[in-house]
């Protein structure tokens, strides 16, 4: 009886060393990070090139989502203890998808050499497509199937058992076994010891066959401290686990859009899923699926109809009912075409204040259910969905609006929506200096009413300053010293959209205020004009009151007021101290950027400046043309 126990012991301690559910002791399943899954903490590290990812993943099996992009010069690498590839059992997995040949995949560094032309354990694609594994100087063990560089995914398993024995499989199935020639020879204790996947190698250590790295796909990369048995490896294989749980399988761009009330602008989106809706579990692995996506205006709280917070800002072009919602159908043979969705702002004609922009989410959510769980939700039940957010411009609001002039022009034209050059160092004309000034145009968005009552007009007063290190000149000159200051910028219900200006330029201290300018346009320094609401006039969309501390309801009432901004972009003396010169009369810049005029100089005479003058000049070449000028008339 002893001895029937002795060998039924020694039986499942056999059968022990062949693993067929290790767990792994490093597995990056590589969704979009270089997490370890395992648990273990051995997350990897780009240290070639930069993190890249593909939503292209194994059909089936795998843990979906995305995959690990590599070009031939990027790498990553993690810090687990490379001592495991000792001559004691180990398994490498991963999925792979690659047209290249002569590349590495998997490589563990040992002391004698460090990570880089020559390795200890290494995995690679030869020269016929054939997954070759090649421990330290012994022959190398490869597949008899060649061709595995045909661009289509592949499962590959390389298994030492020990005793210089390798078993490679390939998609599932036994490929190779054989024995090495001589001793398995690995020694793991030097510090740069280390396992990288996608770094370059050297298959026959003598640098005749410097070969690439890797280019391709990687998913589901895992690091065994066992010898998997092909119960092990089928299971490694159909049972890929994400460090995030299910992979969301939505792609939606852009996510984030604007649209403007008046006018009732459009705004659009495409819907497409990152991989095709397959079953991965073992009882459904590949079944096609047929996958409903619901678009909802209201965020995925129902539409319009189902919730309070269903307001009308936005809606859906083709939305069907009284929700408003879209439909779409994705499977195995369009998943990856993008169905686009056309939404438009709804004009309300109401203000939303205080904040111009109001944000709508457009709920884009799987709303099927099918067999496979990955497909139905996350871990917690919910299901998959992705927002856009909308971004709603309330015209009805009210706001301060500027416009801007080209150089030395005096109708403010163009609306800012970014920072506005100006210039320090003034024209030079026939050796006498003149400034280089812009306008700043000032309305407002709405004409001023007490309560908003369009019975009830009234007046506002805004007050302006100009802040900086070195702040521009104006003319009126700013600030504005009080409310009854007659330079001060008043608009009523009658003249709010009527243009009222400022005129700013540089003021040349004589002094670079930075000295790293290196091209044309750089901007040397800023400064900021602030336009601030002084007096409402009763109207609260432009002066209003709120709490001091708004998490505190008790809290004391403080006075508001609306208030905005222009940035300048002041270039600095960028000519020189001879300033501009005479035949300065244009500049390259003015074909893409609305800052620049085409008759502003930049401080080269070139081809331009030439084709300016080009240009007045035939103007002119008809005295009587409307296009030359002519001197007064004494």
């Amino acid at each position: 009886m002893k001895k029937l126990i002795m060998f039924v012991m020694v039986m499942m301690l056999c059968m022990a060393t062949a693993a067929m559910a290790a767990d792994p002791v490093v597995f990056h399943s590589l969704d979009e990070l270089l997490d370890d899954c395992s648990g273990n903490g051995y997350t990897a590290e780009m240290f070639k090139g930069t993190l890249a990812y593909s939503y292209d993943s194994p059909a089936s099996g795998s843990s979906g989502g995305s995959s690990l992009s590599l070009d031939g010069a990027s790498a990553a690498k993690n810090g687990i203890d490379t001592c495991i590839f000792d001559d004691t059992p180990w398994s490498i997995v991963f999925w792979f998808k690659t047209t290249g040949v002569e590349q590495m995949i998997a490589a563990a560094a040992s002391a004698e050499v460090g990570l880089g032309e020559d390795f200890a354990v290494g995995i690679w694609i030869d020269a016929v497509g054939a997954v070759v594994a090649d421990l330290w100087y012994n022959s190398a063990v490869g597949t008899t199937t060649e061709g595995l560089n045909d661009g289509e995914w592949h499962h590959c398993a390389v298994v030492y058992e020990g005793n210089d024995n390798v078993t490679i499989y390939i998609d599932g199935a036994e490929d190779v076994n054989d024995d090495f020639a001589n001793p398995y020879n690995f020694d793991c204790s030097a510090a740069n010891s280390t396992f990288s996947f996608g770094d370059s190698f050297n298959p026959d250590h003598t640098g005749d066959l410097e070969a690439s790295p890797y280019t391709g796909l990687l998913k589901d990369v895992g690091v065994y401290a066992a010898a998997l048995d092909l119960a092990g490896v089928t299971e490694a294989k159909n049972n890929g686990v994400s460090c995030y749980g299910p992979a969301n399988p939505l792609l939606v761009d852009p996510n984030t859009t604007l649209v403007y009330e008046t006018g009732e602008t459009m705004g659009d989106f495409d819907v497409s899923l990152k991989f095709p809706p397959l079953g991965q579990g073992p009882a459904n692995q590949g079944t096609p699926y047929t996958i409903t996506v619901t678009i909802d205006p209201n965020g995925g709280f129902g539409g319009w109809g189902a919730s309070a917070e269903g307001e009308k800002d936005i809606q859906l072009l083709a939305g069907q009912g009284a929700d408003n919602q879209i439909t779409l159908t994705f499977d195995n043979t369009n998943w990856n075409q993008p169905q686009t969705i056309l939404f438009k702002a709804l004009d309300d004609t109401v203000a939303e204040p205080p904040e111009l922009i109001e944000i709508n989410n457009i709920g884009v959510t799987i709303t099927s259910t099918v067999a496979e769980p990955n497909l139905n939700g996350d871990l917690e039940g919910n299901p998959w969905v992705k927002l856009v957010e909308a971004q709603v411009w309330d015209n009805d609001q009210a706001d301060i609006l500027f416009t801007y002039t080209p150089a030395e022009k005096d109708t403010p034209k163009y609306p800012v929506t970014g920072p506005v050059q100006i210039w320090e160092e003034p024209r030079w004309f026939f050796g006498s200096p003149y400034d280089r000034w812009r306008k700043i145009g000032i309305t407002l968005q709405v004409p001023p009413l007490v309560d908003g009552d369009p019975c009830q007009p009234t007046s506002v007063k805004l007050q302006a300053a100009v802040e900086g290190d070195n702040p521009p000149l104006t003319d009126p000159t700013l600030p504005f010293a009080e409310t009854d200051d007659p330079n001060g910028i008043i608009f009523t219900a009658a003249n709010y959209n009527v243009t009222q200006s400022i005129k700013v330029w540089g003021n040349d201290d004589q002094d670079l205020q930075a000295i790293d300018a290196v091209a044309d346009g750089d901007e040397d320094y800023q400064a900021t004009l602030v336009v601030t609401v002084i007096d409402g006039g009763g109207d609260p969309r432009y002066q209003w009151q709120e709490l001091e501390d708004p998490e505190d309801p008790c809290s004391p009432l403080i006075d508001v007021a609306l208030e905005r901004t222009v940035t300048f972009d002041i270039e600095d003396n960028e000519c020189g101290a001879y300033g501009i010169l005479p035949m300065d009369v244009s500049n390259s810049h003015y074909i893409t950027d609305p800052n620049w005029a085409e008759d502003d100089p930049d401080c080269y005479v070139d081809i331009y400046d030439v084709i300016r003058m080009a240009k007045q000049w035939l103007k002119c070449t008809d005295p009587q043309g409307t296009g030359c000028a002519k001197p007064p008339e004494e």
